[in-house]
């Protein structure tokens, strides 16, 4: 029995033998490159103690261990990435044109309110109207109510006689017309060109209208009356005479920025075109005595035939002449805003088209509408059981700046701007830094003597002296891509002693090491041992130098651009939007101009010092008691 428990002992321990090594070869080693980037295996380290763990350790996993574990390095990271994310995805999510501008926006608060409707309007609406940044509404018990961004000019609401009620109302740039069922007309809120007086009038107003600066009255008699900024129209004040050979009566109108689109009792749509390159032409035959309906956005007029169809005339921008074929011969209405136009169809559903950079194409899902007014950037609408709704432009998050332009929008495409100038440079400077220093404490001699003196003479030359010298000579001579090139060179050329002489300093305490003479004496090359052996070596300073450096030159631009020699308008940049903010009026009034664009450049810089610190106290535990 003895003997056949020593057999099946042998066995067994032979099958664990077995075993064990065929776990070994599973496991196979790292290599050395692999160890001394990443350390030993996790399951070996596991099975040491702490001061063990510490003696496999790679250098680079020690510093990246040391690094992650403060949270100051990774709320940089994420400081730093979401800005980078925005300023290079966020264009193309929200695109920006740099030339756009928009009077009739301008320096609009930040909130999304314009679509506010107040809920007795919005459960019993009568008549909507839409303006800029505000909107007026009629509930069916005959009561005014104001939503948006509203002036205490706004809130100064006429008092109505006795049994009177609003009927209707009109919304224009910062003013708003409405008239009574007793046809009564009031206008109010901006006080310019005399919006405010209302004319004398021969008949029984029976519409009103609002544009930019101007107010409309139609009459139960065809007559049209305009007063207000006429001028910018190059219309007659007051009252508009029909042209020779257009007989008729006025039923409808629709205002754009220079001109209207009258809608004749005979079915024929006139232009009121005063502009100097006459952009509308002729009206098309075809809708001669056959019209039913008018609209107009900025540079194109639209016109409704008895048949359901639209045609569109003018300038097609934003393809708005491109009429969808599929809801021809079916509207029932259209009304236009800046750059857009609606129409509403015979099942109750509206389809927009044009830009919809505010989403005024997204047109509700629902088929029980009604009736539909568009403006500006908006469309509202009133169903069959009178509820109210709208749809377009909600408001700003960062506000509008002087020109009417989208702040967000300028500054994640600003960003991009700064961001790009800030990285280019220190790329420069940090290749020539590299090259220079390294050189210069390897050699040491003369060669060290010439190239720190050198970089003491580049160090010595002012940058933003230099740079607005170089600005003011090739002003006119050079496109705004091409300064943006010069500033990313001018700062590259002139940054990079200082990270010279860290390296020059870090060589010098190395070159002596016994893997720097074994290479020698290997034969390695010098430019081998330089860049491949000792560089690899101080690769931790460096980058802790390049990452502060790059802050330093994202504000160095942004300075250079608020002083006005960098970057200029209409390209953005982050410097030259608190640039255009730096006046005590803007200041005190327009917070948002130049807040947000600070708050970028500050988030941006801040995290990226975060990190360098970090880096530097991962690779230098010394600093961080001191």
């Amino acid at each position: 029995m003895s003997k056949d428990k020593k057999k099946e002992e042998r066995i067994e321990d032979a099958a664990n033998h077995e075993e064990s090594d065929s776990r070994q070869q599973k496991a196979k080693p790292r290599g050395t490159f692999r160890r001394l980037l990443l350390g030993g295996r996790k399951e070996d380290l596991q099975a040491l103690d702490a001061l063990a763990v510490e003696s496999v350790e790679s250098p680079a996993r020690a510093v990246w261990n040391d690094f992650k574990a403060r949270k100051s390095a990774l709320l940089g990271i994420f400081g730093i990435v979401f800005m980078i994310l925005l300023c290079f995805v966020g264009p193309y999510i929200w695109p920006v044109d740099i030339l756009e501008q928009d009077p009739t926006m301008k320096n609009k608060k930040p909130g999304f309110y314009y679509l506010n409707i107040p809920s007795e309007v919005k459960n019993d609406a009568l008549a909507l109207s839409m303006g800029n940044n505000f909107g007026a509404g009629v509930s069916g018990d005959g009561e005014l109510y104001l939503w948006g961004e509203l002036s205490d000019s706004f809130k100064d609401i006429p008092e109505l006689e006795a049994g009177e009620k609003w009927a209707a109302v009109a919304c224009g740039n910062s003013h708003l017309i409405a008239l009574t069922d007793k046809n009564n007309v009031y206008s109010w809120g901006d006080k310019l060109h005399g919006l405010p007086a209302v004319p004398e009038m021969e008949g029984t107003p029976i519409k009103v209208y609002a544009g930019r600066w101007v107010n409309s009255v139609i009459t139960d008699m065809g007559k049209v009356y305009y007063w207000g900024a006429v001028l910018n129209w190059q219309l007659n004040p007051i009252r508009y005479s029909m042209p020779p050979g257009q007989p008729g009566t006025v039923v409808d109108q629709a205002l754009a920025r220079q001109t209207a689109i009258l809608l004749l009792e005979n079915g024929d749509p006139v232009v009121l075109d005063r502009t100097r390159d006459n952009i509308y032409g002729e009206t098309p035959e075809h809708l001669l005595g056959r019209t039913v309906d008018v609209a107009a956005t900025d540079q194109t007029v639209f016109a409704l035939t008895d048949d359901g169809r639209v045609f569109g005339w003018g300038r097609n921008e934003h393809g708005l002449i491109n009429v969808p074929e599929d809801i021809q011969g079916s509207v029932v209405q259209i009304s236009a805003g800046t750059k857009h136009i609606s129409a509403l169809l015979e099942d109750g559903t509206v389809e927009t088209w044009g830009e919809n950079k505010y989403g005024q194409t997204d047109s509700p899902s629902r088929s029980d509408i009604k009736s539909i007014k568009a403006s500006y950037h908006n469309t509202l609408y009133i169903t069959e059981d009178d509820e109210g709704g709208g749809y377009g432009l909600s408001g700003y998050l960062m506000g509008t700046d002087e020109n009417g332009r989208d702040i967000f929008r300028r500054l994640i495409y600003g960003g991009r701007v700064s961001l790009t100038v800030g990285a280019v440079a220190v790329i420069i400077s940090a290749v020539i830094g590299i090259l220079v220093g390294g050189l210069a404490g390897y050699f040491g001699g003369w060669v060290d003597m010439f190239l720190m003196r050198a970089a003491e003479v580049v160090n010595a030359i002012p940058f933003l002296p230099l740079a607005m010298i170089l600005s003011a000579l090739v002003h006119n001579k050079v496109d705004e891509t091409g300064r943006i090139y010069m500033i990313m060179v001018i700062l590259g050329i002139l940054s990079w002693p200082p990270l010279s002489r860290l390296i020059r300093g870090q060589i010098l305490a190395v070159r002596e090491q016994e893997y720097v003479t074994a290479a020698k004496s290997l034969g390695i090359k010098e430019r081998g041992i330089i860049f491949r052996h000792i560089l690899p070596n101080v690769m931790n300073v460096i980058l802790v130098s390049v990452t502060l450096s790059f802050a330093t030159s994202i504000l160095t631009e942004s300075s250079l651009s608020f002083l006005g020699f960098g970057v200029t308008l209409p390209t953005p940049t982050w410097g030259n939007m608190v640039f255009a903010a730096s006046n005590s009026r803007v200041v005190g009034e327009f917070w948002w101009r130049w807040f947000f664009p600070s708050l970028a450049l500050a988030i941006s810089t801040l995290s990226i010092n975060m990190i360098g610190d970090a880096l530097r106290d991962a690779v230098d535990p010394k600093t961080a008691s001191r």
